[in-house]
């Protein structure tokens, strides 16, 4: 059963009771909330992914919870915890959804550390995945976007998981989020996908999130053969151009984006250095988003002229 198949009052009922167990990728997420907002926007981008029937065990226990405190009875705060722990200090209201999201994200980096798990948008088309590798800003999450959008499976726009022994890239699925100018970029871009209403939100500005390709949702169990690492740099105006990165450099980048790779000790070395070692290393810089999918879209024909060379 799907998010979308549970009606507005089933969905507000398992919010304020037991929990909404939501599966993505190889996690679950029991959310509990007495915020009907919440509710609303869960069934807005979340509508395509499987939920489970309590009891279901879950990964994460998340609260997003509403209140108002006895010095500032006319302000109301929400308070985003999981297990009961407080994962961030109270948001606004308008802000609680942009908070849930982050802290489904941080319940990964720091908890799951038995896979490499990299600041990264993921992606796979034609058998083949891509890491798009960097900090906040570069736009990860615009690329992610524009290229699901032209048919590429969207495996995260925020956190690539590479598993320990095999290199796979495990797949969230998870709605992308969208800052500032990239909102409409990717609005126009993609004028059929879904977005949740713009919010202001603190030292982050406008931002939104866009519900993810069905297609990537229905096949987030897929896991995916990493082929190429890029490191995007966004330039206004820049000419796009794809250089090729050194296996030392890639991997000193690599280290830099990593969420947990101080936390693995060696076989984190060892894990990215194989990963590394195994892709096609690039760093892509650009100016607009259409020079920037076209370059992007040019590595699938790099991997695939690799993987040839390699055979022959």
């Amino acid at each position: 059963m799907k998010i979308s198949d549970l009606g507005e009052r089933e969905r507000r009922e398992r919010l304020l009771g037991g929990g909404l167990a939501i599966r993505t990728g190889s996690f679950v997420y029991k959310i509990r909330s007495n915020l009907p907002g919440i509710s609303d926007l869960i069934g807005l981008v979340y509508g395509e992914f499987p939920v489970l029937d309590l009891p279901a065990l879950a990964d994460f226990h998340i609260g997003v919870h509403a209140y108002r405190s006895w010095a500032r009875p006319w302000r109301t705060r929400v308070a985003v915890a999981e297990g009961g722990v407080p994962l961030f200090k109270p948001c606004p209201l308008k802000e609680a959804f942009a908070y849930l999201e982050w802290g489904m994200n941080a319940c990964i980096a720091w908890n799951a550390h038995h896979w490499l798990l990299l600041h990264a948008a993921s992606l796979e088309k034609e058998g083949r995945g891509v890491l798009f590798l960097g900090s906040t800003g570069i736009g990860k999450s615009t690329m992610a976007a524009a290229l699901a959008a032209r048919g590429w499976r969207l495996l995260s726009d925020e956190c690539g998981i590479v598993e320990m022994d095999s290199l796979r890239l495990l797949a969230l699925a998870r709605p992308i989020c969208l800052k500032n100018e990239a909102i409409d970029l990717i609005k126009a871009w993609n004028p059929g996908a879904v977005f949740t209403v713009p919010e202001k939100v603190r030292r982050k500005g406008l931002l939104c999130h866009m519900a993810p390709p069905a297609e990537s949702v229905r096949r987030m169990e897929e896991k995916a053969v990493p082929q190429a690492l890029v490191f995007p740099d966004f330039q206004p105006g820049a000419v796009p151009r794809l250089s090729g990165l050194s296996k030392p450099e890639a991997m000193k980048r690599a280290i830099a984006c990593s969420f947990n790779y101080r936390e693995l000790g060696r076989a984190g070395f060892d894990c990215l250095a194989r990963l590394v070692d195994a892709c096609e290393c690039y760093e892509l810089k650009y100016g607009d988003l259409e020079g920037g999918v076209r370059v992007a879209e040019d590595i699938l024909e790099r991997a695939a002229a690799s993987t040839r060379g390699a055979k022959g």
